[in-house]
């Protein structure tokens, strides 16, 4: 079992962030990683078998937006790499996800190998957010419509953001 925090506020930093994420040691992992989105861009930082290693690796680290994650590998070993959060190829998007995408293969086919550096299902979700154009809405809106085993999916057949159909 996998666990996310997601932060959005006026900022948090890493040892906030790392309290957190350790209330979720009891669903196990393998690797743990924080993501902060910085009006700089996205600083990420992994580590495997134990949160407290996150702690040496950034010193310092805050934003205003953080995501965590706690991974049991479903997708590729268990390396940094494969690690969550995935960040997309240029940058711009930070992605955890638990659970399986089901085409992940064909859609990285579609997108060009030479764009991925993990084995992990995850990295095609912020691949594609990269791919897309407008905001970020309507790059998740379309994303979420090509995975196959999607919540969203489901749940979009009932209510349309908070409109029944």
């Amino acid at each position: 079992m996998c666990g996310i925090v997601g932060y959005v506020g006026k900022k948090i930093n890493l040892q906030t962030a790392i309290k957190t994420l350790k209330k979720l040691e009891y669903c196990g992992y393998d690797s743990a990683g924080i993501a902060f989105i910085q009006d700089k861009g996205i600083s990420a930082i992994k580590e495997l078998n134990s949160i407290n290693n996150l702690i040496n690796k950034a010193e310092g680290l805050q934003g205003k937006i953080c995501l965590c994650h706690t991974r049991w590998a479903t997708h590729g070993e268990v390396n940094i790499t494969n690690a969550h959060p995935q960040i997309s190829y240029n940058n711009n998007f930070a992605v955890v996800h638990n659970g399986i995408i089901e085409n992940y293969k064909e859609l990285k086919a579609q997108i060009g190998e030479e764009n991925f550096i993990s084995q992990t299902d995850t990295e095609v979700v912020a691949n594609l957010l990269e791919k897309q154009e407008g905001t970020t809405l309507n790059r998740v809106i379309s994303v979420c419509e090509q995975l196959c085993n999607c919540h969203y999916r489901r749940m979009r057949q009932k209510h349309i953001f908070g409109k029944k159909k």
